[in-house]
């Protein structure tokens, strides 16, 4: 299966800002909020890290069956 470019930049991009928000937390905001929400960033930002990383193979999935049902259509009719 190819892997589109565009997936790949848009999860480059979502993995850089995860781990931004990472560093930000633990380096400027984990002594600055009480700890029960510094749990809650550490949650926040693990989901969206995790998100990025299995959004790739179901967004190359998604977009390789679109075009795959697409050119059926094209060949069908």
């Amino acid at each position: 299966m190819l892997i589109n470019k565009k997936w790949i930049f848009i999860a480059g991009l979502f993995g850089f800002t995860g781990v931004a928000l990472d560093a930000f937390g633990t380096h400027i905001i984990s002594d600055k909020i009480p700890e029960n929400l510094y749990e809650t960033y550490k949650t926040g930002v693990l989901y969206y890290l995790i998100h990025s990383v299995v959004g790739v193979p179901f967004l190359t999935w998604l977009d390789f069956t679109y075009m795959e049902s697409c050119f059926k259509k094209i060949i069908i009719t």
